[in-house]
C-alpha cells in the first residue's frame, strides 16, 4: 500500500514539475482536451528490446516516429515515417530539439545491470 501511495505522489510531483518547466505539447491547447490521438511520437531508448518493439508497433499503426538513439546503427529499421536522431538523453539541448514538434514522448530507457543492495560503510553502521 505504501509503495503505491509513494508512486502516486511521485507521479503527481513529476507532472507538476514538467508543467511548470513548460514541457507541454504545442498541439494541445492548455486546459483543453486533445483533439484525437497523437500522430507524431518521440521514442527515447529505441534501440533496446522494448524500444524496438515500440518503434515497430507505432509505425504499424501509422504514427510518424522519431527515435532518439545513441548509436543509429543499432536501430535496424528503415521506414518512410521513421526519423532517427543521434543523441544522448543526458544532453538537454539534444532532447529538447528532438521533442520539438512531437505530440507524445515515450521513454523506453533501461539499464543492463540489476539493482544491487547498497552496502553501508562500517563507520555509519556502528556507534
Amino acid at each position: 500500500m505504501i509503495p503505491l501511495l509513494l508512486f502516486v505522489l511521485y507521479a503527481i510531483a513529476l507532472s507538476v514539475a514538467l508543467a511548470r518547466a513548460g514541457h507541454r505539447s504545442r498541439a494541445v491547447p492548455s486546459g483543453g482536451a486533445p483533439r484525437g490521438r497523437p500522430t507524431r511520437v518521440l521514442i527515447v531508448g529505441a534501440t533496446g528490446g522494448t524500444g524496438r518493439q515500440l518503434v515497430a508497433q507505432a509505425l504499424e499503426r501509422g504514427y510518424a516516429v522519431t527515435a532518439l538513439v545513441r548509436d543509429p546503427s543499432r536501430l535496424q529499421v528503415d521506414h518512410a515515417q521513421l526519423t532517427v536522431i543521434q543523441g544522448d538523453v543526458l544532453d538537454t539541448a539534444r532532447v529538447e530539439a528532438a521533442m520539438r514538434g512531437q505530440e507524445a514522448v515515450v521513454s523506453a530507457l533501461g539499464h543492463k545491470r540489476f539493482f544491487r543492495l547498497a552496502s553501508c560503510p562500517k563507520e555509519l553502521g556502528t556507534s
